[in-house]
């Protein structure tokens, strides 16, 4: 019986036959390392370097691992990173949420343009949410299947309804930096309060 992997790579492969000649093929290509599972967060955290999964540590305040050989720290960033990335998600606003959906329900694959980054593929690269990959003569950026899961288990209303809520708190906070200038964040906190239907912690204020 084929593997959900194997599955659900058939599926993208039929939503993307309007594509290019040349983007087919790099689909089938993937699709192939995927169901062999290169797609995997253990698969992806073993193609990193020793200093780059350090690099990610650093990045997520994760402490106590520098003594680990590579293969200890892969098998337990396996287990942690998703934990990580769940929390990060309770934050995320629109842009970074319909990326997110995109690739997760449409193409599972998304193509880095060279002439440079949208502020919400910068972040999902920077938390570690996704890996670049290159396949052909193309960067792209890969949503371990993991984390895929984790999106799918938290979407539905509610969820929509708090990423519309960063939403709105992020463009508050952006007019108000940009009027006041930099702003401590219990100020911060004070003046988004008043402007929102309902207060929010300024630990969430941080966060977003």
């Amino acid at each position: 019986m084929p593997s959900s992997t194997t599955k659900c790579w058939a599926a993208i492969t039929a939503r993307w036959n309007y594509r290019s000649g040349c983007e087919q093929r790099t689909v089938k290509n993937m699709a192939s390392h995927a169901a062999g599972g290169a797609f995997l967060l253990e698969s992806i955290l073993t193609r990193q370097t020793k200093a780059e999964l350090m690099q990610l540590c650093r990045k997520l305040q994760i402490k106590g691992v520098s003594g680990l050989r590579k293969s200890r720290l892969v098998a337990y960033l396996r287990q942690r990173l998703p934990a990580v990335i769940a929390g990060k998600m309770l934050c995320w606003d629109q842009s970074i949420y319909s990326l997110v959906q995109e690739i997760t329900t449409l193409t599972q694959i998304h193509r880095l343009e060279a002439e440079g980054s949208s502020p919400a593929e910068d972040y999902l690269l920077e938390e570690y949410v996704g890996f670049p990959e290159t396949y052909g003569d193309h960067l792209y950026l890969i949503i371990p299947l993991e984390i895929q899961e984790l999106f799918f288990a938290l979407d539905g209303p509610a969820y929509r309804r708090k990423v519309r809520e960063n939403t709105e708190i992020a463009r508050l906070t952006r007019g108000l930096l940009h009027y006041y200038g930099c702003l401590p964040l219990h100020e911060l906190g004070k003046m988004l309060n008043r402007l929102l239907p309902e207060p929010v912690d300024v630990a969430i204020i941080g966060e977003v």
